[in-house]
């Protein structure tokens, strides 16, 4: 196949959960599935099990989107198993996975550990964030203050699109929910 003749597999898979994750920005939702699977399906084939842990990790957060928690809980744990038996006792959730992971226990209804994720906060940067983590940050926490970070960084891309590409962009799954969520609670 042209994949084993580039000898390239990291990079190809690579390649597809780039486009899995342009995809999933956009909403998209069939055509990220659809790259992640093949980067999976790569990252399988060739046993290169840290990047198998990272196309999991990729499947769970697209889960969490769409709100399939019970199927974003599923890849969360194989991303998390993966690490765990990589990493062994040096393993530790970095913010991004814990935030996604706890909101999806919030969402199932299981106990999350909030503790966790405000001390991972402590060791961060919170000026650096994005919106999208923002935005997870104030559905787990329910702290406004990060919905007004995440509003304010989706505003601010308002400064450098032109407004057909802006009007665009507030189409897109986690920008419109945060732009409805801030209007909702009329902030």
């Amino acid at each position: 196949s042209y994949i084993e003749e580039l000898n390239d597999t990291i990079g190809i898979s690579s390649i597809y959960i780039g486009l899995g994750s342009n995809y999933l920005k956009i909403g998209d939702f069939k055509q990220a599935k659809k790259y992640y699977k093949d980067a999976l399906n790569i990252r399988i084939k060739f046993g290169i099990n840290s990047y198998i842990g990272y196309a999991h990790f990729n499947f769970g957060y697209m889960y969490c989107i769409l709100e399939d928690y019970k199927k974003s809980l599923v890849h969360f744990e194989k991303y998390e198993d993966i690490l765990k038996n990589e990493k062994g006792k040096d393993f530790k959730r970095d913010l991004s996975f814990a935030s996604y992971l706890n909101l999806t226990f919030k969402k199932l209804g299981k106990d999350y550990d909030e503790v966790e994720v405000r001390s991972l906060l402590e060791e961060e940067n919170i000026e650096e964030f994005g919106y999208r983590l923002n935005f997870v940050l104030y559905q787990l926490l329910d702290d406004r203050t990060f919905l007004e970070r995440a509003y304010k960084n989706v505003v601010k891309k308002s400064k450098w699109l032109d407004d057909k590409k802006y009007e665009k962009f507030l189409g897109y799954p986690i920008p419109k929910k945060i732009v409805e969520e801030w209007n909702r609670l009329d902030i």
